[in-house]
């Protein structure tokens, strides 16, 4: 995101255009308006912010979307297909496991890449719990991995749609990339991440436990059989006082942690 002055003539320019215009309850908020698929990228927005002297600046995800706009030059050759060329989807695992952190999974449909980071524990224990740390944790671990290993930095490449699962986990990974220009819808994300998630998850617990036993995925089990292993997951952290690699963030595990 970039920011600059913004003219009333200009903004009576933006406005003009008739772009989709998006309404928020922001009293600094003058305008806010979107990219139609057409004059500008759907993933382009801008929006107008106005102080208490009358100041006004554009925070836009691209300038140069802007200023074509602004100047009325052409935009044809900016039109956006509706199918995606690339398609990276997300999601996590371990969100309902009451040990260790989260994980998080990245899948490439360009290359078949598959990738993984972490959310520590710490980010589900106090205070970092109550703070809810652990969504901009998994935005930043997410942002990193997809620069560093996808060799996506910018929301220019063309046509390239991000697929994240409706987790409450991956709330602030959607806000991160929205903001960033890029184009994505939440969804159920499906194979071949689902499986992969899960397998590198059960390695996870067998790098920090010794033991994939304890492992489970709530998303597969029954309402019983979750209370039956989630039972066996909090006796086997009583029996080796393990308190430091469970989320005691928790409510649940906070009244059952000792000294507590």
């Amino acid at each position: 995101m970039t920011a600059q002055l913004i003219s009333k003539g200009q903004l009576d320019i933006l406005r003009k255009l008739g772009l989709p215009e998006v309404k928020e309850n922001n009293r600094w908020l003058v305008l806010h308006v979107k990219g139609d698929g057409i004059r500008a990228p759907l993933s382009w927005n801008a929006r107008v912010y106005s102080n208490d002297a009358g100041n006004m600046k554009v925070v836009t995800t691209d300038m140069a979307t802007l200023a074509a706009l602004l100047s009325g030059q052409p935009q044809a050759s900016r039109r956006v297909s509706s199918e995606p060329t690339r398609v990276i989807s997300i999601d996590d695992s371990g969100w309902g496991f009451p040990l260790l952190g989260t994980l998080v999974g990245i899948h490439d449909s360009k290359s078949g890449r598959i990738a993984f980071c972490e959310v520590p524990v710490e980010y589900y224990q106090s205070p970092m719990f109550e703070d809810k740390a652990y969504l901009m944790a998994a935005a930043i671990e997410t942002r990193t991995k997809l620069a560093a290993e996808f060799d996506i930095l910018e929301p220019s490449a063309p046509n390239v749609l991000f697929k994240v699962c409706t987790g409450y986990v991956n709330t602030y990974i959607v806000e991160l990339l929205r903001t960033e220009g890029f184009k994505v819808e939440t969804c159920a994300i499906g194979e071949p991440l689902q499986s992969a998630l899960e397998k590198a998850h059960a390695g996870y617990v067998r790098k920090h436990v010794g033991s994939t036993l304890l492992y489970y995925d709530p998303k597969e089990l029954t309402d019983g059989n979750i209370r039956k292993a989630y039972s066996e997951t909090i006796k086997w952290i009583q029996k080796y006082n393990a308190w430091h690699l469970a989320k005691t963030g928790w409510k649940s595990l906070k009244k059952l942690q000792p000294g507590v």
